[in-house]
């Protein structure tokens, strides 16, 4: 939606993760026996919302009897609370099921959606069990890879529902569903082929928009693993600040010495203040002991020189504290070659000043 543009749908302007919980909520109430009776397109519509979090695909009817929201759930460390727990009755033999349903908008993942799970299995033994208790992962905004492999890692019970999940899901809905629902969709339905042009462009090598917006870099650094250029790294973590993003991967560990390991962080950011700039930096950790500013300094300087003379590339700067930040460099993306060379020369400069050092 543009600046000057006024919308008449209510969803430009409830874009918190709570307007979600209470959308949701809303919706799946008429999963109810009740809700049935009232408007069947969106009964229809709320059950396969509803069987998509619970992963069904049968032929039979779940009826919501019950929706709380922030239901208190203890944790070992104080208490947590659930964004949405359904009670849930299977129509063909009055079964009971449980749902937990975490729901995000942009905020990543934090972690908490296996104890979660497991409090609500310890708070009553004799209601919860693997069986009956379910929960699913629904994020409207954009869910980077790391994201989807942490939630798939940890139990087979989870469901995720992506914004493309929620594009497929809502799309083609009947003329006589309630303009809420039409509302929402047309949220997700921006959002999501928004993401798609500008993912297509990446991977056809077309980076000049990758600068706007944080999703803009998230999708970045996805299609570097499309092209097989970071694979080696793992995650590590994401910053967003002051107008930039970081992607951190942890970690590639270099035997330099028999007796010593160096492990390398390598930090990638996208500026947007800076067009046409992407940072690179590197991290150390090693058992040797490089506390002192004299030492961190030498390193530093060595790493410039290889980089200067032997790589070409002009440092701009470099930078030193507790992780040994060996120095960073700027430069213009051209194309995927140049990214990986990039990388590449950068880690070989690393590995030459270290050995040196040591």
């Amino acid at each position: 939606m543009e600046d000057n543009m006024i919308s008449h749908n209510l969803f430009h302007y409830a874009t918190s993760e709570l307007s979600q919980d209470a959308f949701f909520c809303w919706l799946l109430s008429y999963s109810s026996k009740e809700g049935k009776m009232l408007i069947y397109d969106t009964f229809s519509l709320s059950q396969k919302f509803l069987k998509a979090m619970l992963g069904k695909k049968d032929q039979f009817e779940y009826f919501v009897t019950d929706i709380r929201t922030q239901k208190i759930v203890l944790l070992n460390k104080g208490k947590g609370r659930l964004d949405i727990f359904l009670t849930i009755e299977k129509s063909i033999n009055k079964e009971k099921l449980y749902l937990i349903i975490e729901d995000k908008v942009s905020s990543l993942e934090h972690h908490q959606i296996y104890p979660y799970y497991q409090a609500v299995l310890y708070e009553d033994s004799t209601l919860y069990n693997n069986d009956n208790l379910f929960i699913s992962f629904v994020k409207s905004g954009y869910m980077n890879k790391w994201e989807r492999d942490a939630i798939n890692n940890k139990n087979s019970k989870y469901t995720i529902l992506t914004l493309k999940d929620l594009y497929y899901l809502f799309q083609g809905t009947s003329e006589n569903i309630l303009d809420y629902v039409k509302d929402y969709y047309q949220i997700i339905k921006e959002n999501y082929e928004y993401q798609e042009t500008i993912y297509s462009a990446l991977l056809k090598g077309n980076f000049i928009n990758i600068y706007d917006h944080e999703v803009n870099a998230y999708l970045f650094f996805d299609s570097l693993y499309e092209h097989q250029i970071l694979h080696d790294f793992i995650w590590c973590g994401h910053v967003s600040k002051n107008n930039f993003e970081c992607l951190t991967w942890n970690k590639r560990k270099i035997k330099t010495k028999p007796e010593d390991e160096v492990s390398t962080y390598l930090q990638l950011e996208v500026h947007h203040l800076k067009k046409k700039k992407v940072r690179i930096m590197i991290r150390m950790n090693t058992s040797t002991d490089f506390d002192s500013i004299k030492l961190k300094t030498e390193m530093n300087q060595n790493m410039i020189k290889y980089l200067n003379y032997e790589y070409n590339y002009k440092i701009i700067g470099s930078r030193q504290g507790k992780s040994l930040g060996i120095g960073f460099i700027d430069f213009e993306l051209d194309n995927w070659k140049h990214i990986k060379n990039t990388i590449s020369d950068f880690e070989k400069a690393y590995i030459r000043s270290i050995e040196k050092r040591l």
